[in-house]
C-alpha cells in the first residue's frame, strides 16, 4: 500500500524529516502522509484505509507523536493528528511572536499543529483576513453569542450548525480551531461533516485555495449576492 502514496508527498515529507521518516514503518507512512494531504488524521479514519485494529493504531499514533511526527489536536475520540508547524513556517506567517513561548528545545524545530490558533490580548480588533481572535475584542463576543446556541448542546440539527458556521465566516475568515473553539466541537467533525462538504456546495471558500493545508488556512462565506 505505501507504494501507492504520491511522489511528491513523499518527497516533502522526506525533506521535513528526514532518516526519521525513512526509518518508520508502512503504517506510519501512511499516517502521516494522510495528515499531510488531508491536513490531518483520526484513528477511525487509518482503520478504514489499513483494516488495522484501533488499540494498535493508538500505540502508532502515540508513537508518532512521542517522535514529533504528528501534534495531537482534541482529546479522546475526537482527537486528530496533524503535522506541526515548522519554525520558519510560523515566521512567515506572522506567528514569530510565539516562538518564545511554543518553542521546544527538544525538536528545535517543531511547535504547534498547522491549524492551530492564539488568542491576542493586545489587540482592540478583528482584522477581516485574520485567522486570530483576540480575547478582549467586541468581535469575539460577538462571535460567541451567534455561536452560543450550537455550543450549549451536542445534538443542534446539521442545518443549524451549518447555518450558524455561515453567519460566523460571514465578515472573516476563521481557523478550523476558531471554529472549534467557537461551537464546542471537535475540528475533525467540523472538517469533516461540515466544512468539506460546504465548500463542495461553494458556500464556503478557502482563504489559501491553491494550499488547502496552508498552516494559515481559514474559511470565510460566499456573498452570492456580490457574485
Amino acid at each position: 500500500m505505501t507504494s501507492l502514496l504520491p511522489p511528491e508527498s513523499i518527497a516533502e515529507l522526506d525533506s521535513r524529516f528526514g532518516d526519521k521518516f525513512r526509518a518508520l514503518g508502512g503504517i506510519e507512512h501512511i499516517a502521516v502522509v494522510t495528515a499531510l494531504l488531508e491536513g490531518s488524521v483520526t484513528n477511525q479514519r487509518l482503520r478504514n484505509i489499513t483494516n488495522h485494529h484501533s488499540s494498535d493504531l493508538t500505540n502508532i499514533f502515540k508513537s508518532l507523536v512521542l517522535n514529533s511526527f504528528l501534534v495531537p489536536d482534541g482529546v479522546g475520540r475526537g482527537t486528530c493528528y496533524r503535522l506541526p508547524v515548522l519554525l520558519n513556517e510560523m515566521i512567515n506567517t506572522g506567528q514569530s511572536t510565539l516562538v518564545d513561548t511554543l518553542f521546544s528545545p527538544e525538536s528545535e524545530t517543531y511547535l504547534i499543529p498547522a491549524n492551530s490558533f492564539h488568542l491576542e490580548t493586545d489587540s482592540p480588533h478583528l482584522e477581516t483576513d485574520s485567522t486570530h481572535l483576540e480575547t478582549d475584542s467586541p468581535h469575539l463576543d460577538r462571535l460567541a453569542a451567534i455561536a452560543a446556541p450550537v455550543k450549549a448542546t451536542r445534538k443542534a440539527p446539521h442545518e443549524d450548525v451549518t447555518n450558524i458556521i455561515l453567519q460566523l465566516c460571514k465578515e472573516n475568515y476563521l481557523s478550523l480551531r476558531n471554529l472549534a473553539d467557537l461551537l464546542g466541537r471537535a475540528p475533525s467533525t467540523l472538517q469533516d461533516h461540515y466544512i468539506n462538504p460546504m465548500i463542495k456546495k461553494n458556500i464556503l471558500k478557502y482563504r489559501y485555495p491553491d494550499r488547502i493545508n496552508h498552516p494559515s488556512q481559514g474559511y470565510r462565506t460566499i456573498n452570492k449576492d456580490a457574485q
